[in-house]
């Protein structure tokens, strides 16, 4: 069984996400570069004890789901995050910095 593949990109600050699903439909989602920033400024405003995918959703109530969704999974893709549980972690001392070094190197490569 072949699984999907995904992949990202940023164009005009704005992390798009790819999937391409085993039977060849493909989704495409996208996140802005604010919501990207406000996503990893709460991982690591609560970097000690993790949050979760629900609590980030209620903590930026005004942001679209599937904003946050897109960039959970660009930090995670980039190894950024990690998930325990429901939980998640950051990886890196300083994730916002990291995060938006990602995000810059992904849009200056064109890609």
């Amino acid at each position: 069984m072949t699984t999907r593949s995904v992949t990202f990109s940023v164009w005009l600050e704005r992390l798009t996400r790819h999937v391409r699903l085993p039977d060849g439909r493909a989704c495409v989602h996208a996140c802005t570069l604010g919501v990207f920033e406000r996503v990893v400024l709460e991982i690591d405003d609560h970097a000690d004890l993790g949050t979760t995918t629900r609590a980030l959703r209620h903590a930026l109530a005004d942001a679209p789901r599937l904003e946050i969704d897109v960039a959970l999974d660009f930090l995670a893709y980039c190894g950024l995050v990690v998930r325990r549980g429901h939980t998640l972690y950051p990886c890196a001392p300083d994730l916002y910095e990291a995060a938006l070094r990602r995000f810059s190197h992904l849009a200056e490569a064109g890609g």
